[in-house]
């Protein structure tokens, strides 16, 4: 497995809709976001230490919902073949259009080694069964030409704009650049005239051999999303949340953002979207849409007699049509005592765990690449210790749905322990009550 497939942010974002806050039962307000953030390990140990933060939002209630105006602009290559990706990719768009409303408007765009559109803006109410049809038609051939399949794109995008609503284009990539431009630093300039022009877009990146800093560049240098999918048939899953970000925008160019006080520093980021800039770490989370949920998690030292109290949090809102910029801030409160930092939330448990453990095989698969097989077996093992102890500690808390959900995170760990040669030994000691004694990640 490819270090660069390895992301962190998809690891915990497939939990994110439990761990995300909901509105109280009876509350009928319209609200941009629904905001949780919380400490792992409030208390933390006088001599520093560790804390977890993780902040969970979803996006509130919408009572209106504006026309969605979408490009698809697809990958077709004959890469997609493989494993039947166009397959997965024509059913996941016929079920979106299953979503979209009478009053939408849909264009399809293909490219292999031109550009091709392959359905003109089209309004749903009066051509779904054309449109259904023109998706039921595609295939795969030829190279990638990415460059001329977003130029396409955008043009078609700006000029469905006078429909009124939101305008978005939706990349699907499976390869590289082939064809046309092929140099990602020349085709990254597609994200920022999408922003110029007020265009969305979406990146998504399927199978092993994608341009990941392309994709990614592309999708935060317009304000949008970039999604990995190593299954096609996650696909429809991304599909469904754009529609409804779409459809209902609650929130616009959400960051989340964590200011790091003196005396405390980003251990690590959980979260592919942050950047840290001058002691902030900013996490750009794109558009919001009704009930779409995200989870961001970041582990901070702190210095010992730093005197940190508090860890700022804040989430700020690009303006809407008709809605004032909104901002929401969050101080959480740290408690000093003895040695302690043991993580308490079972939520946070299990999703710093989801983030470790993608961590770990990312930077085992990294250190193979450099041809250390040996240090990557011992750190993979090493890791594949300590996530079946945070497993087993989220059990002893009661919480076996949680604990159960690791189970495929940590065998995809195991496999990678397996292939690597190893020199390094370890033990699990276990407490009187038979709970794995948890002695703490590098």
């Amino acid at each position: 497995m490819a270090a660069e497939e390895v992301r962190a942010a998809d690891f915990i974002d497939v939990h994110a809709e439990e761990d995300a806050p909901r509105p109280p039962i009876g509350t009928s307000a319209e609200l941009p976001i629904l905001l949780d953030a919380r400490l792992g390990s409030p208390v933390v140990a006088a001599s520093g230490g560790r804390a977890i933060v993780q902040i969970s939002l979803r996006g509130g209630t919408s009572t209106v919902r504006e026309p969605a105006n979408v490009v698809v602009v697809l990958d077709v290559s004959g890469s997609m073949r493989d494993d039947d990706k166009i397959g997965a990719v024509r059913h996941a768009l016929a079920r979106f259009v299953e979503g979209l409303d009478a009053r939408d408007h849909l264009a399809l765009v293909t490219f292999a080694d031109d550009a091709h559109v392959a359905l003109a803006p089209s309004e749903v109410g009066t051509t779904r069964a054309s449109i259904l049809s023109s998706i039921g038609a595609l295939s795969a051939y030829g190279g990638t030409n990415l460059g001329a399949g977003l130029e396409r794109g955008l043009q078609l995008a700006q000029s469905m704009q006078p429909f009124g609503g939101n305008a978005r284009v939706v990349l699907l990539s499976d390869g590289v650049a082939t064809i046309g431009e092929t140099d990602s630093r020349a085709l990254v300039h597609y994200g920022g005239a999408a922003r110029a022009r007020t265009i969305a877009l979406t990146t998504i990146g399927m199978g092993e051999r994608i341009d990941f800093g392309l994709l990614e560049a592309l999708a935060q240098n317009a304000g949008g999303s970039f999604h990995y999918v190593d299954r096609p048939a996650e696909v429809e899953r991304v599909f469904g949340r754009e529609l409804s970000a779409l459809t209902g925008i609650g929130a616009r160019d959400a960051h989340v953002t964590v200011t790091l006080p003196p005396g405390a520093r980003l251990a690590r980021s959980y979260d592919e979207r942050t950047r840290e800039i001058g002691g902030v770490l900013d996490t750009s989370l794109g558009d919001v849409g009704p009930d779409e949920a995200f989870v961001v998690v970041h582990e901070i030292d702190l210095e010992a007699g730093a005197g940190i109290s508090t860890i700022p949090v804040d989430v700020s809102l690009g303006a809407l049509d008709r809605r004032a910029a909104t901002y929401a801030h969050v101080d959480l409160v740290l408690t000093r005592a003895g040695a302690t930092n043991a993580i308490v939330d079972a939520s946070v448990l299990r999703n710093v765990t989801l983030g470790r453990i993608a961590w770990s095989v990312r930077e085992a698969s990294h250190m193979v690449d450099v041809g250390d097989t040996v240090r990557a077996g011992g750190f993979a093992q090493s890791a594949l210790a300590e996530a079946s102890e945070a497993r087993a500690l989220l059990a002893l808390m009661g919480d076996a749905a949680r604990a159960s959900s690791l189970d495929e995170p940590i065998a995809l760990l195991a496999r990678t322990a397996s292939l690597l040669p190893s020199t390094t030994a370890w033990t699990v000691s276990t407490t009187p009550n038979g709970s794995a004694a948890f002695t703490g990640w590098r």
